[in-house]
């Protein structure tokens, strides 16, 4: 983590922060004074709390990756995520590599929040606020009478994940899939490759990193639309639309 922070973003020591946590060092730190790397990896080391989050630059995140892996106290997959601010592009390689080495991994992807929001959001009221008109947008109750509200469907939106039966389910413009992963959905890379035109595909690390676009998805529609949809077709055998 510490290498890929400096190696990615070349920022200053003052930059970083780390979140109080719920352990028992969070009483120790304050919340808003910036911690150089050294102090950060110590509060870790110190600390008995299992989850830190740790902003860079800024204390909102401007890129996300999310790892889909399993744990041995959990059924169906486990969801872990990655978080850092940069107005950059990320190379995603040493985060992903090093969840591998420590996680049972089976795939994962980054993606813009802004865009997993506008696509996730069922609120008519919020969608209208933060996205736009919603009424070409399809509609549905939810809930059960007398608490019974239309809510917007997001069912078949491209940008949305999801989980079924324990299944995680995402599509990105850059992903990364462990050997496992082929092996549950009966898939190659090649299967991936031929779906989706102008897709490439490496190894990197025992893991497979299958490319569709050059920039993360922030739109259902259009040439973007088209690639989410036959991501989703080949990957997960789900129809989306927009």
């Amino acid at each position: 983590m510490r290498a890929f922070i400096e190696k990615q973003l070349g920022i200053s020591p003052s930059a970083n922060f780390i979140n109080v946590g719920r352990g028992r060092r969070s009483k120790f730190r304050e919340y808003d004074r910036p911690l150089t790397l050294d102090e950060i990896e110590e509060e870790i080391v110190l600390d008995d709390d299992c989850a830190f989050v740790v902003s860079v630059g800024d204390l909102h995140e401007k890129a996300i990756a999310r790892l889909a892996g399993s744990c041995q106290v959990e059924s169906g997959d486990s969801i872990f995520t990655l978080s850092l601010w940069s107005d950059r592009r990320a190379d995603w390689t040493p985060l992903v590599s090093m969840a591998n080495a420590v996680l049972d991994l089976i795939y994962g992807y980054p993606y813009l929040p802004f865009y997993a929001g506008w696509q996730s959001e069922t609120n008519i009221g919020r969608y209208e606020q933060c996205y736009g008109p919603a009424d070409s947008r399809p509609k549905v109750m939810s809930g059960f009478p007398p608490i019974e509200r239309l809510v917007i469907d997001t069912s078949l939106n491209p940008g949305r994940e999801f989980s079924d039966n324990g299944e995680f389910k995402g599509v990105a413009a850059e992903m990364w899939f462990a050997p496992r992963f082929w092996e549950r959905r009966e898939l190659s890379p090649a299967d991936v490759l031929l779906a989706v035109p102008g897709a490439t595909a490496e190894e990197i690390h025992g893991l497979t990193r299958i490319c569709s676009q050059e920039r993360e998805f922030d739109r259902p529609d259009g040439e973007q639309g088209e690639i989410q949809k036959a991501l989703w077709k080949v990957i997960f055998n789900r129809e989306v639309r927009w």
